[in-house]
């Protein structure tokens, strides 16, 4: 599975090399990817993951008690019709895939000039642990990416369909709450230096050792809060992740580069102070939330789903054209090399 994944990848950068020859047959070839891409996620083997047999279990199990207060509607709903027609837990892993990767190929088209360049970061950054792991979480992801459009256009009331929508497939949408109210308002230097600022006072939290979040009188994120932080005292969940891992560094190098070409790319790239802003919420989530590490990387592919269109967005400061592509296709290759090493699946 490994081995294609990173084969289609291998593939889909060599094409962005030459899309401008493959006019006639971009789209063909972009939906064809998706078609795969879905039937790779949705056909994986149960336990390939760290999250299909538990899947599984659900799936199996849509009616019990316990399901109706911790699993969404939504997932016992689609079981509850899928599994009284076929008794594969495979249907469900397709119809999610199906979802959420329909939702991002189309935002992707909608987001960037290129056709390919986009799939092969996301394929290297959000690919595993999205369509091959949280596939609740990949669908509300995928419907952050697109709300990046209406909100960039002032249409709120749009956006807020869409969050909702969000919410009906996982519970941890209602963290996207905070997204409604950003917009894509050019960014004067003041601004871009105080967004800027966002990730090293992250960081300072960090070391201080402030868990702050934990004061919101929010109610239900509350008492998730509160869960994580049982199951962190009991040692069921790690007590802290690694703020500089490989993957961090490199979105933060990414951030900062976009953040000093931005007069640059935003000539061609429209939604780069949206992107900017939840790329930079991001890291700051996941610095600060690093004593619950669930917590952490579930916030962190929220609103960080918009890295895939910052590191494209670096194709717009490089010239010639090839190596500007070659530049963020390697990096696309670097990150999913990376993510398989630390999520096992070679194993």
């Amino acid at each position: 599975m490994i081995l294609l994944l990173l084969s289609i990848q291998i593939l889909l950068f060599l094409l962005s090399l030459i899309e401008e020859r493959l006019v006639k047959y971009n789209r063909r070839i972009f939906i064809a990817t998706g078609v795969l891409l879905t039937l790779c996620a949705g056909l994986k083997e149960v336990g390939i993951d760290s999250d299909s047999e538990t899947y599984e279990y659900y799936y199996n199990n849509y009616d019990n008690e316990l399901m109706m207060t911790t699993v969404e509607y939504s997932f016992r709903l689609l079981s509850q019709i899928v599994s009284n027609i076929y008794d594969d837990v495979h249907v469900l892993f397709l119809i999610y895939a199906g979802i959420a990767i329909t939702i991002k190929f189309i935002a992707f088209r909608r987001l960037s000039d290129c056709w390919y360049l986009p799939v092969v970061v996301y394929m290297g950054y959000f690919f595993i642990f999205h369509e091959m792991t949280q596939i609740r979480a990949s669908v509300v992801a995928s419907i952050a990416l697109y709300m990046i459009i209406p909100l960039a256009e002032g249409n709120k009331k749009r956006a807020t369909l869409l969050f909702f929508c969000a919410c009906f497939f996982h519970y941890s949408a209602i963290a996207l709450l905070p997204l409604l109210f950003l917009g894509n308002k050019e960014m004067d230097k003041r601004s871009r230096l105080l967004w800027s600022a966002l990730i090293p006072f992250g960081y300072l939290i960090y070391v201080a050792g402030v868990d702050f979040i934990f004061s919101l009188p929010i109610p239900y994120i509350g008492d998730k809060l509160e869960a994580y932080q049982t199951l962190r005292d009991q040692g069921v969940i790690g007590d802290e992740i690694n703020v500089f891992n490989a993957i961090l560094l490199v979105t933060i190098a990414a951030f900062y580069y976009c953040m000093y070409f931005y007069d640059t790319i935003a000539q061609r790239f429209k939604y780069l102070p949206l992107v900017l802003k939840m790329t930079g919420i991001s890291i700051f989530l996941f610095v600060t939330l690093a004593f619950l590490p669930i917590l952490a990387y579930r916030l962190y592919a929220l609103y960080g789903i918009a890295n895939i269109l910052l590191f494209t967005g670096i194709y717009y400061t490089i010239k010639p054209d090839w190596l500007a592509k070659s530049v963020v296709g390697t990096v696309g290759l670097c990150l999913f090399c990376i993510n398989v090493f630390f999520t096992k699946l070679l194993e």
